[in-house]
């Protein structure tokens, strides 16, 4: 996965959870984001590739959720669902 900030302000403090198709987080256990959460800076234009690892025994990722703060008063968030295409 790859996590861009898109600007106008540093994104500090950010944050990303997975979850399974049931709803489940895929961080805990034997999963790991890498590089681990949470992530200090994204400067405004810098990407951040996150890897998911993962067994064939769990559900396949759906939802990715993203949060992180700014320049605003508030914290800032954004649920992102998921898809991938598998080439055989």
């Amino acid at each position: 996965m790859v996590v861009t900030n898109q600007g106008p302000a540093t994104m500090r403090k950010v944050q990303v959870d997975v979850f399974d198709e049931e709803g489940n987080s895929l961080a805990p256990g034997a999963t790991a984001l890498w590089p681990p959460m949470p992530f200090a800076y994204l400067h405004v234009g810098q990407s951040l590739y996150l890897k998911l690892e993962r067994s064939a025994g769990h559900l396949r990722p759906a939802r990715a959720d993203l949060a992180w703060r700014d320049r605003r008063w508030r914290k800032q968030s954004r649920e992102i669902w998921l898809s991938y295409n598998r080439v055989v």
